[in-house]
């Protein structure tokens, strides 16, 4: 995600005054804070959100299978990514091979394989477990304008993305469109979210029980971005506002800044062009539910060369990084240690953390545990929805100590346990409607 028009909003934030001092630790300080809702809104949720986004192609490169998420600590999984048909509408699987027909039995053509299977099978044993099919991203947003402008459009892409979790078995729909740029694609990004409403609601009346299936939005922190939509309409009609809390700051800036800090630093304001607060309350102002509110985290590193500090100059990205120039996973970021040469900081009024190595000016923002567990207590305070991650595979094991979702779990204690959906009676797959026996 990024932001193409940048406006100074740190300004307008409004700091904590227990973290106004540099010594104070951020964990403690947002444990302090009076436990106030921001609203009253109630949500069909027993506890708080823990998300993680696994992406279809993990299974290549990075060899990241669905069995390695730490479902124990997840209350959802978004799925990424499916795509749009520029022209219809349809909403389609985006790699075949790796979502239904890796693994797949020759002349097998009448159950599912593939990542989508193992999802299944994994929330099959983690109840507590929503799994949702994630539509667009950055790379098929492009897609969403022609189709969402018209009924037609709309209506196909409803019925199409419907189809899609009536076979594989999904909980839910993400529309992750980045993102509507004017009035009209807004007006229309509502009226598609609002049919896709209407086509879940359809379909969840044909089953015993007529199961809730959620429908979430991945949205921008960007003013320009969310001050185009009709946030009380849409608040309507979604059960979570999945805010993209990162890439406050990379290389298409002057000046290292944080990349996901929690508030502005008054004191160095260059290295907070965006704050995670600010935004929080401005989508609350506009009509989103506090509850439904998730803080998006990074489980990854934005590098900056020739840096000296935040808010100060840089040069590019470097050439290091994990699977591109200049951002890392978060469980491969250099770090302090006895062989190390970097060094990590925090700045406790932002809420942000950095790894720096003075001999070779390469500055890495992201998260430590420490920040992650200071964020888990700002969404209890503020009485949040919970937490997501983009994307699952940066993270160490669930086990580690350096772990961002177990760090964050183990604060948000009070997570959403209500179960998931395993009837899927109309399913084209024999496995599925079986209930992956």
């Amino acid at each position: 995600m990024r932001f193409t028009l940048f406006s100074q909003v740190a300004t307008a934030a409004l700091l904590l005054a227990s973290l106004t001092s540099a010594q104070v630790d951020p964990l403690q300080a947002l444990s302090n804070v009076p436990q106030t809702n921001y609203n009253n809104a109630t949500q069909a949720r027993t506890g708080l959100v823990s998300a993680a986004i696994p992406l279809e192609a993990d299974i290549y490169a990075r060899n990241y299978q669905i069995e390695n998420l730490p479902a124990s600590k997840l209350t959802h999984v978004l799925y990424s990514f499916a795509n749009v048909n520029a022209t219809t509408g349809e909403v389609y699987l985006s790699d075949n091979w790796a979502d239904i027909d890796r693994g797949r039995p020759s002349g097998d053509t009448k159950n599912l394989y593939g990542s989508l299977a193992s999802l299944y099978k994994l929330k099959k044993n983690n109840r507590q477990l929503k799994t949702l099919l994630s539509i667009g991203g950055a790379s098929y947003s492009p897609n969403f304008a022609g189709p969402a402008s018209t009924a037609s459009g709309r209506a196909k892409f409803a019925q199409s993305a419907v189809q899609l979790l009536m076979h594989h078995g999904f909980d839910g729909l993400d529309i992750d469109w980045e993102f509507p740029n004017d009035s009209t694609q807004a007006a229309n990004y509502l009226r598609l979210m609002q049919t896709v409403r209407a086509q879940l609601s359809s379909y969840s009346k044909q089953l015993s029980g007529a199961p809730q299936f959620l429908l979430t939005a991945a949205v921008s922190a960007g003013p320009d971005k969310y001050n185009l939509l009709n946030i009380t309409a849409l608040n309507s009609v979604l059960d979570m506002w999945n805010l993209m809390a990162y890439d406050y700051s990379g290389p298409w800036d002057k000046v290292v800044g944080h990349q996901a800090n929690l508030f502005v630093n008054t004191s160095n304001s260059a290295s907070t062009p965006f704050n995670s607060d600010y935004v929080i309350k401005q989508y609350i102002a506009k009509g989103a539910s506090a509850r439904k509110m998730i803080l998006g985290m990074p489980l990854y590193g934005r590098q900056f060369a020739q840096a000296t500090a935040p808010g100060k100059a840089f040069s590019g990205t470097g050439s290091t990084g994990s699977w591109e120039a200049g951002i890392w996973d978060y469980k491969a970021i250099p770090a302090s240690g006895s062989s190390s040469t970097f060094k990590i900081y925090t700045d406790t009024q932002a809420i942000a953390s950095w790894s720096y190595d003075s001999s070779s000016k390469m500055l890495i923002s992201f998260d430590t545990p420490q920040i992650t567990r200071a964020k888990a207590n700002y969404v209890t305070s503020r009485g949040l929805g919970g937490g997501m991650w983009w994307e699952g595979n940066g993270d160490f094991a669930a086990t580690d100590s350096r772990s961002s979702i177990a760090s964050f779990t183990n604060v948000i204690t009070q997570r959403d346990t209500t179960q998931n959906v395993l009837s899927y009676p109309y399913s084209k797959w024999d496995n599925v409607r079986a209930g992956m026996p």
